[in-house]
């Protein structure tokens, strides 16, 4: 019944036995590929995102997925049949829990297009639940693009109203290109039976941009979660946490936490967290998506990759290390005029190098870190801005970031908020969840 389907993938695994990787560009790619995901952990929340999948490591890895379609020819069937299957495999082959839903048939066909001046916008499916939802969409042009670059792609109700979420997406850019397939994933704040939505996008290329308004339907399944309630408080080098609960989505596993508020030090980024089954096996942090919401102050959920269609006999929560810094660091004080540092974290790490074009630019003598560290801005008089753009590039044995300053007018010093910084608490936290 599955022949032709599998007879297709076959062919595309042959073509994968053809490619000849020598082993020093294979490891060089997958350790490349593995720091960049490690620096994307914050675009994401910035409605920004990247392409980080090495193009040899993702051929490696849609081989696997395709030698071990036998064991399933029902998924098989149901992936040979979407549009762009390849392209689709690369961009969630690194999250376990969306290759599960995919092949629990858990992905909608959509299957709707506008087409711009040559350019054609096709949304080709989406997985969704009451927590989120990820669409996938491709792109085609007419004529072969020097590059082409996601300049917008979000969601709205379908009555145009803003959606109460966080959103992430891969901005490109997408080089030499005729098309190409992307994904837009949102976090609602609030649990959503909406069925109705509209995908606003702006595609950018070397000859052409093009904007689309594309209204789409999804169906919602009967309430699709598994709620484990913890009510557990952990401590970790003197800092207290209060697990609340773990709930499971097809989408996402959320992790809900909060700060003892007697804590001494502002925690700022969950980096090791997963969960572990009765085998060991693990399902982490997304590497190219949604990592976290909320803040020190209300509590956060923490993203995992789910299991939700794995429903293992025993589960457990491991945590081991964070970002955070003592609550009285939590601001860098900068004055413009003076050009100077007035207040950092302890070890006067950050060093000013320069104000360009409006931006202040600080390095750091830490190698690779790929965090963008600044938040939003007030300043001596409480005056909030908000963050209109920040910046990080990383360069032998140091990292520069950087902050637009404010273009109204202020009272000197800023106070510049650190959503992270390289300091670290750590410990070996296990929790039984199930």
């Amino acid at each position: 019944m599955y022949q032709n389907e599998e007879n297709r993938l076959q062919e595309h695994k042959q073509k994968y036995d053809e490619i000849e990787i020598p082993s020093d560009r294979l490891d060089q790619s997958i350790s490349k590929g593995m720091s960049r995901a490690h620096m994307e952990s914050t675009k994401s929340i910035r409605k920004i995102g990247r392409w980080i999948v090495p193009m040899i490591a993702a051929s490696i890895l849609v081989f696997a997925f395709i030698a071990s379609i036998r064991v399933s020819p029902a998924f098989a069937s149901h992936v040979a049949s979407l549009p762009g299957m390849e392209k689709m495999v690369e961009l969630i082959h690194h999250d376990k829990g969306l290759m599960s839903a995919l092949e629990n048939e858990f992905m909608q066909d959509i299957g709707v297009s506008q087409e711009n001046d040559g350019m054609k916008l096709t949304i080709d499916s989406a997985i969704a639940d009451e927590q989120g939802m990820v669409v996938f969409y491709s792109i085609e042009t007419e004529q072969t693009q020097e590059e082409l670059t996601i300049k917008k792609s979000e969601l709205t109700l379908a009555d145009g109203s803003e959606l109460e979420a966080v959103t992430s997406y891969d901005t490109g850019p997408f080089l030499q290109s005729d098309g190409f397939t992307s994904k837009v994933e949102v976090m609602f704040s609030k649990l959503s039976t909406d069925t109705d939505y509209i995908l606003n996008a702006e595609i950018e290329g070397a000859s052409s941009s093009e904007s689309f308004s594309i209204p789409f339907s999804i169906e919602h399944s009967e309430e699709t979660k598994h709620v484990y309630e913890l009510n557990q408080t952990v401590d970790i080098e003197g800092q207290s946490l209060i697990i609340e609960r773990v709930i499971v989505y097809p989408i996402r596993t959320a992790v809900e936490i909060k700060a003892h508020p007697d804590n001494t030090k502002k925690i700022l980024h969950f980096e090791s967290m997963r969960l572990v089954n009765e085998d060991g096996e693990e399902w982490s942090g997304s590497s190219n998506g949604l990592t976290s919401s909320g803040d020190n102050e209300t509590g956060w959920s923490i993203y995992l990759q789910s299991n939700y269609f794995e429903n293992p006999d025993e589960l457990y929560l491991e945590i081991n290390e964070m970002q955070a810094i003592d609550k009285e660091d939590e601001f860098l004080v900068f004055d413009t005029e003076q050009r100077a540092i007035l207040h950092q974290p302890n070890g006067n790490r950050l060093v000013f190098d320069e104000i360009s074009n409006g931006t202040a630019f600080f390095s750091i003598a830490d190698e690779n870190y790929g965090f963008v560290p600044f938040g939003s801005i007030k300043d001596s008089e409480d005056k909030e801005f908000g963050m209109s753009g920040s910046y990080n590039s990383t360069g032998e044995g140091s990292t520069r970031f950087g902050f637009d300053i404010p273009k109204e007018e202020f009272t000197n010093p800023l106070y510049i908020e650190f959503e992270f910084y390289p300091a670290w608490i750590e410990d070996e936290v296990l929790i039984k969840v199930k």
